[in-house]
């Protein structure tokens, strides 16, 4: 067995330029279609329309309408992330709908369909004590490691910092604990977890919770589970400052549309986090993809992680391989070529060789092919 290690914070490889957030990580199968099936149309349109009131995106907010469409959502389409952020709404000291009870029965509910970012947020109420549940940290990390297994950025980013803080206490008081991180160290989930979260946007919330007493954390609770449409800019009091956010999605779309590679890796992540845009993993995907193939070093790493996870697209270990094998042979200085490469030896430990062979094939071939776009 081997030796449990603390690993040094990094900074998230799938950044916006303005804003971040967390992916809800729909736990795919390995045989699931190319893209999956788009949610019910009429589910889809209530659950954007409770978002725009939720954080007053291009509406006056209104949470007794958000509330209102979020749970036509939930009743049209069984959709989880209406549920999840319905869940948040509850929890907000804010609103004159709080409640506490409702809040974690559609976390729970959500979270035994799959929804990463519930399973998260129940999670933490869990192994914190919060909103009324009982303190329990052996099921609380569960939760937080499911999620971070199925992709989730913000729950991988937590057992990061955790690990680094509390958890130093945590593990050596807690035997079950203990196992838990051991068994993730031996299986490289650490490594992978601190690989695929540098450059996070969540350090400063983690050095906020992490310094608050934990008497007093529950006060951050409604910052701690924010919802995946929201970012600072999304969901700030000044309209300038969401009018500014909406113009810049609005840039991204429309250069995106003329092929800008840069624009549509943009769009891209917006859309596989849900960042000034509803989310959408299989949009984007397709716009990750659209880039990378145009030989975009951002995307190309992106491409490598949407495979690996399986967000928006079929899960494909080779082609993981493949475009990590690409985005390091980057020679133009991008830093995601260093993740490239850091991910692409760490996946060969355990990957069987034929699919590092297909990955390392596929990959030479590619590149023989377009070498005046890896040149860009």
């Amino acid at each position: 067995m081997n030796s449990l290690r603390l690993i040094p914070m990094g900074l998230l490889a799938l950044s916006l330029t303005a804003c971040g957030g967390t992916s809800p990580g729909f736990n795919m199968s390995d045989d699931a279609p190319v893209f999956a099936a788009e949610s019910k149309e009429e589910a889809s349109i209530n659950y954007t329309k409770a978002v725009a009131y939720h954080h007053g995106l291009g509406v006056a907010e209104n949470h007794e309408l958000a509330e209102k469409y979020y749970k036509k959502a939930i009743e049209q389409g069984q959709d989880t992330r209406a549920m999840n952020e319905l869940g948040v709404l509850f929890l907000d000291d804010d609103t004159l709908i709080q409640n506490f009870p409702k809040a974690m029965q559609l976390f729970t509910d959500a979270a035994k369909q799959g929804n990463s970012s519930s399973r998260y947020n129940l999670g933490l109420a869990y192994y914190y004590g919060f909103a009324g549940v009982a303190g329990n940290q052996e099921r609380g990390l569960d939760l937080i490691g499911t999620s971070a297994n199925q992709g989730n950025l913000k729950a991988q980013s937590f057992i990061i910092n955790w690990m680094a803080r509390d958890g130093r206490v945590d593990i050596k008081t807690n035997p079950v604990l203990r196992q838990r991180v051991q068994a993730w160290a031996d299986k490289g989930k650490i490594s992978y977890w601190d690989i695929s979260t540098r450059s996070t946007n969540y350090e400063k919330l983690w050095d906020r919770f992490f310094s608050t007493n934990l008497k007093d954390r529950s006060a951050m609770l409604s910052d701690i589970l924010a919802v995946e449409s929201g970012c600072d800019e999304c969901t700030a009091v000044n309209q300038n400052t969401i009018a500014r956010k909406l113009n810049e999605i609005q840039t991204w779309r429309i250069g995106a549309a003329d092929g800008d590679r840069n624009d549509q890796y943009n769009l891209g992540v917006a859309y596989l986090t849900g960042d000034g845009v509803p989310l959408n993993l299989e949009e984007g995907a397709r716009l990750i993809i659209k880039s990378a193939e145009a030989g975009y070093v951002p995307s190309q790493y992106a491409l490598g992680k949407i495979y690996l996870e399986g967000r928006g697209i079929q899960k494909n270990n080779g082609m993981a391989y493949a475009w990590f094998n690409i985005a390091a042979a980057d020679t133009w200085g991008y830093r995601e070529a260093t993740w490239a490469k850091a991910m692409k030896d760490w996946i060969t430990t355990y990957l069987p060789p034929h699919h590092v062979t297909q990955g390392q094939q596929w990959s030479t071939k590619w590149l023989s092919e377009n070498r005046a776009k890896a040149a860009r």
